[in-house]
């Protein structure tokens, strides 16, 4: 499982000054002495990630003794077992041999690009362009930790069930795996969950695509 966004959509204006009501147009030429701003767009994170599922399967002995059916008419038994006698009635013990699936996932890769800066190039700033930094811009931040496994369950030894029971179903349940996967969380969401659960790890979450960032501007007077 994996995926990328590695477009930033990025726009920009350089419009003259005052916003909304600019006094001149740029496309036509620049006055020396005029104060110019520019806005810029992009998305907030670019981000790449891939995960990996991890698969396999565990195999139990499982012993599970069933009890015999009642004897119809069976006499009353005498007052009191003879000196030995536990007086209880022995089953038949089975093995079962039962076979658990298992899956879990890892994280192989995550990368996340924050904005740094925009730059702006054109013949009216001084050196030909300008570099600005987001002003009130709240960069993207995970963690990860390696978190997967998987453990087999022990074997229960004292199994048993009725005559008419099926011993099969009775070892199914008795036994499992413990699996965890790695765990990774993103702006306070979690994409890969690592809690421990029986044979299956929760299928994870891509990275969310970024929305787009705030306007990102500057207003510069041209002398």
């Amino acid at each position: 499982m994996s995926g990328q966004d590695f477009t930033p959509n990025v726009s920009a204006v350089i419009k003259a000054d005052s916003r909304g009501n600019e006094r001149f147009n740029v496309l036509d030429g620049i006055p020396t002495t005029e104060s110019l701003y520019g806005n810029v767009w992009s998305k907030d994170y670019l981000s790449k990630y891939q995960y990996q599922e991890m698969k396999g399967k565990c195999t139990f002995n499982v012993n599970v003794t069933v009890m015999p059916p009642p004897v119809p008419n069976d006499p009353a038994p005498a007052p009191g077992p003879d000196p030995g006698e536990s007086g209880e009635e022995s089953g038949t013990t089975v093995q079962v041999i039962i076979e658990k699936e298992y899956s879990y996932w890892t994280i192989l890769n995550v990368d996340v690009y924050q904005i740094k800066e925009a730059a702006l190039w054109n013949y009216a700033f001084d050196g030909g362009g300008i570099r600005i930094q987001p002003s009130g811009y709240n960069a993207p931040y995970y963690s990860t930790s390696q978190t997967a496994g998987y453990e087999a369950s022990s074997v229960p030894e004292d199994i048993t069930v009725n005559f008419d029971a099926d011993p099969q179903a009775a070892a199914e349940s008795a036994v499992y795996v413990n699996v965890s996967n790695d765990t990774f969380t993103f702006n306070n969401q979690t994409l890969m969950n690592g809690s421990t659960t029986s044979n299956h790890g929760s299928t994870p979450r891509a990275i969310p695509i970024a929305p787009m960032t705030g306007t990102m501007s500057f207003i510069v007077l041209i002398t």
